[in-house]
Formats: C-alpha cells, sequence, structure tokens
C-alpha cells in the first residue's frame, strides 16, 4: 500500500506539477530561500486524493532541512489538534480559517457557529460580535477581515504604547 502510494510521485503528473511549483519560487526553497535540491512539500493530504490534484497554494517548494521541519511542525500539529475538544476546535478553524484569509484575497469563509467566529475574530483582534454582526449571509471575506483588521489597527498601536 505504502509503495503504491510512492509510486504516485513517479508518474508524469506528479513530475509536472513538482516543476510547476519549483519554477513558481524560482528554484530557491520557499521558506530559507535555499538553492539545494527543493522537494514539494503538501500542506496537507486527502484521502483518494492524486498528489497533483491539490491546489498550487499547498505545495510548496522546501529544501530538504525545510521539508523535514514542516513536516515535523504538521506531525505535532495534528497531535495537538487530536487532543482538542471539538467546541475547541470550531475555535481553532476559524483562527486557521482567517490566517489563510490574510494569504489568500480569494478566501470565503462560511461561519459555522459562534466559536467558529470566536477563532476568526481572535485574528483580527474583535470578538465573535463583531464578526457575526458584519458577516454577510452568514460569511466573511478576506476583504471583509482585512477591513476590519485595519480598523484596529491604531487600537492596538494605542494599546502598544501603554494607552488605554
Amino acid at each position: 500500500m505504502a509503495s503504491e502510494f510512492f509510486d504516485l510521485f513517479r508518474q508524469p503528473e506528479w513530475l509536472e506539477c513538482e516543476r510547476r511549483v519549483i519554477a513558481a519560487t524560482g528554484g530557491t526553497c520557499a521558506n530559507c530561500g535555499n538553492t539545494a535540491p527543493l522537494r514539494v512539500h503538501h500542506s496537507y493530504y486527502e484521502k483518494d486524493r492524486m498528489p497533483w490534484d491539490y491546489p498550487i497554494a499547498s505545495l510548496h517548494a522546501l529544501c530538504e532541512a525545510c521539508k523535514r521541519e514542516a513536516e515535523e511542525h504538521r506531525v505535532e500539529l495534528r497531535r495537538q489538534i487530536g487532543l482538542v475538544s471539538y467546541i475547541h476546535s470550531e475555535r481553532l478553524l476559524g483562527y486557521a480559517q482567517a490566517l489563510e484569509a490574510f494569504d489568500h484575497p480569494e478566501t470565503t469563509i462560511h461561519v459555522r457557529s459562534y466559536e467558529h467566529a470566536e477563532g476568526i475574530g481572535d485574528t483580527c483582534g474583535v470578538t465573535a460580535e463583531t464578526i457575526l454582526r458584519r458577516m454577510v449571509n452568514e460569511t466573511v471575506t478576506s476583504a471583509l477581515l482585512e477591513e476590519i483588521f485595519e480598523e484596529q489597527r491604531p487600537r492596538r498601536v494605542s494599546e502598544l504604547r501603554g494607552g488605554a
């Protein structure tokens, strides 16, 4: 079974995908800039999905050291997520999706619950109520999150300077 999985990485579809991902970084590690031999890292896997059938944003050209570190982080993160209660996992999901929205401007998040809104709000420095009040058709977009985040900037700067 495992050898069948690894055989997929010799298929022409994967080799072409790998070539495109590495070319997109100019042949340098997306994490450290190293030009050592690069490998493509999947930020996640889904059962029954071919390695080349992932969004390009989820594939990263990394040197061997950064790929090893990314794999270790993924294992640690999955372990931690497995120990979090369901209600907290909703908040964690909101937080992760909001971070994705800042990285990918086309992102739209369907707000699933109050706890989900808490996680989204945490990312912007606002309450769940603010997210719930500002969402449209139970969704928030990257643009809306950017707007909310920017509105909070003066308050955060003031707090950093010791103001109220």
